[in-house]
């Protein structure tokens, strides 16, 4: 590949707004939680390209289920969802699994697989300017590491790579973040 054929593309801007709500049905070791959520543009437009949003809104709805494991410093979670898709892009489901530990109060740590099947996978596909978007189907795995810094300030590290899809960018991603935790 010679440098005259690589293509950076860079969007600025703020994508689509989203709100939710979530209910928590039982308390104790077993936690269940269905939530609710809307998703709409904020006004950018659908021809940038790469897109920040599909330019249409959007419904979901999940259950989150998670699992204390006390007395030992583990906890089980994971979600199963539907979500309504707007214009020309197709409905999906998705589940989430993850396993996860607080092995120490400064530190936690986890290990996640979500996945995302596209409904009617002979569509058309969503175009946003030149590039399909959110139309493919993929499974990916990851790891979340977060470490208490001082008091509050925790570093956040995360990692997460696409294993299997269709129609959807391969490879791995990398993410770092800060937070303050009351």
């Amino acid at each position: 590949m010679s440098e005259d054929s690589f293509v950076e593309r860079i969007t600025w801007g703020l994508g689509d707004v989203h709100l939710g709500a979530k209910y928590q049905l039982t308390e104790g070791r077993l936690v269940l939680s269905p939530q609710v959520d809307v998703a709409f543009p904020s006004g950018y437009n659908r021809d940038y390209d790469p897109a920040l949003g599909t330019g249409y809104s959007e419904q979901g709805a999940r259950l989150l289920a998670g699992l204390s494991l006390y007395p030992l410093p583990l906890y089980a979670g994971g979600e199963v969802g539907y979500k309504l898709r707007g214009g020309p892009f197709s409905n999906q489901v998705s589940y989430f699994v993850e396993l996860g530990a607080t092995p120490r109060p400064w530190l936690f740590a986890k290990g996640f697989v979500a996945s995302v099947y596209t409904l009617a996978a002979d569509s058309e596909g969503g175009l946003v300017g030149v590039v399909q978007v959110s139309e493919g189907d993929f499974t990916e795995v990851g790891g979340n590491v977060a470490v208490q810094v001082a008091g509050p300030l925790w570093i956040d590290l995360l990692w997460k790579m696409v294993f299997k899809g269709e129609n959807i960018g391969a490879g791995s991603s990398l993410g770092v973040g800060l937070a303050l935790i009351r």
